[in-house]
């Protein structure tokens, strides 16, 4: 399957009381009970899953893999053009360009650096999965679909 191409969030990984993996619509993760009382943590509990769920990747052909979110609407041109960051078709913001590569049919997206035992530093992917329904699983966390 080709992998290129705008995708956008369609459910979020979660676990059940019997630790079974799922993924939960946006709708059911936005909702669900926060761990913690304290209205402070609530507000970037609420946040960070907004943020999560408004997540749009961009995957290109030349290899790179754009992690992206829509512009809030209440932030102006001049506050974009100040902030330096790369702004998409005047919709979205890049938060982070990585890489991606395609090794003997699988997809996998760089998600960091590991050191061996030698002490070499080398490049550490996970695996982005394509189900038989087209959806795409980001980093295992986001199901994902085209947009």
């Amino acid at each position: 399957m080709d992998i290129l191409g705008r995708w956008v969030v369609e459910g979020v990984l979660s676990f059940d009381e019997n630790f079974k993996r799922s993924y939960v619509s946006i709708e059911e993760y936005l909702n669900s009970p926060y761990d913690d009382d304290d209205p402070d943590m609530i507000r970037h509990e609420q946040a960070e899953r907004n943020r999560m769920c408004s997540t749009v990747i961009d995957i290109l052909a030349d290899g790179t893999i754009k992690n992206m979110m829509a512009i809030p609407e209440n932030v102006t041109q001049e506050e974009l053009d100040k902030s330096g960051m790369e702004v998409v078709e005047g919709k979205y913001v890049v938060l982070e360009s990585g890489c991606w590569k395609e090794e003997d049919g699988k997809y996998f997206v760089k998600a960091g650096q590991e050191t061996d035992e030698n002490g070499a530093t080398k490049d550490h992917y996970e695996p982005m999965e394509v189900d038989a329904d087209g959806y795409l699983y980001y980093l295992l966390m986001l199901k994902m679909k085209r947009a």
